[in-house]
């Protein structure tokens, strides 16, 4: 599939962590270390990063969060379902918020990843 703008196939996106996000992955791996393992703990945060690096490619196909309208930019989310990838009725997953910062000429896209919550966490009032 390839950029219409450009012919040059889809734009590549920078995907980088803010603080929060390093902080809230190390939280979350903490805490699945010790409620399940240190083991699966390990595979969730290095599936998580690989899901992240997704980002990349399109970034907008993501809806736009509920949170948005909190922030002076459009935020959007990303729902992580943990290491299998699988959907499972009743399952609780992960938010990803992020935004985007389009490329220009000086400069390439970069997506930013806000924080990395847990599904049960309602979002932010």
């Amino acid at each position: 599939m390839s950029d219409d703008r450009t012919g040059e196939g889809p734009r590549l996106y920078e995907v980088r962590l803010t603080e929060p996000a390093e902080a809230d992955i190390e939280a979350e791996h903490e805490r699945l270390s010790e409620l399940v393992s240190r083991e699966y703990a390990d595979r969730w945060q290095d599936a998580l990063l690989a899901e992240l690096r997704r980002l990349a490619l399109f970034p907008t196909s993501h809806a736009v969060a509920p949170e948005s309208d909190l922030y002076q930019i459009e935020v959007r989310r990303m729902l992580y379902y943990g290491p299998s990838g699988r959907r499972r009725r009743g399952s609780v997953t992960h938010r990803i918020l992020f935004y985007i910062v389009e490329p220009t000429e000086d400069a390439s896209g970069v997506v930013r990843v806000l924080h990395v919550w847990h599904g049960a966490r309602r979002p932010a009032a």
